[in-house]
């Protein structure tokens, strides 16, 4: 993977986006001393750098989805990628990624019910080929959630 190279004043507006990503552009350059054409090119070079991205969270304990869990699944080393793919489909699904180590691929999903989630396992995870084994782990309470990487200094 190609390291993408950032100047010190990209940094600096990805700290300033950390902070309140609702500020008006105006504000930030401001912040930052520059001009707001620098500030939104900048932004827009970030975005398009995939650097940055744009997305509002949600709880989902307080959206009526009761079950939370986190899924650590041992698959066939040569059904990962269609494993993943397949789990990648399923809309309760919101996280998956292939990892290394114990567990070849790590799930998060949600669900309004035990029997949902049951549903879930029963009917449609358990159709995947190369899956060999689930161990699953219930969100009870989140105390912190960053989805933010603040750059180094």
């Amino acid at each position: 993977m190609n390291e993408i190279k950032l100047t010190a004043s990209d940094l600096d507006l990805i700290r300033v986006v950390q902070k309140d990503a609702r500020l008006p552009i105006s504000l930030m350059a401001r912040e930052l001393g520059i001009p707001e054409s620098t500030a939104r090119n900048k932004l827009k070079r970030l975005e398009t750098l995939g650097v940055l991205n744009f997305s509002v969270v949600t709880d989902p304990l307080k959206l009526g989805y009761n079950i939370w869990v986190i899924m650590m699944i041992d698959v066939a080393l040569s059904e990962i990628r269609s494993a993943s793919a397949a789990l990648t489909a399923f809309p309760d699904v919101y996280f998956v990624a292939i990892t290394a180590g114990r567990y070849n691929i790590q799930v998060s999903a949600v669900f309004p019910s035990n029997t949902d989630f049951l549903q879930f396992l029963s009917e449609r995870i358990s159709r995947i080929n190369g899956i060999k084994a689930i161990h699953s782990h219930t969100v009870l309470s989140v105390e912190k959630r960053q989805m933010a990487i603040i750059p180094p200094p």
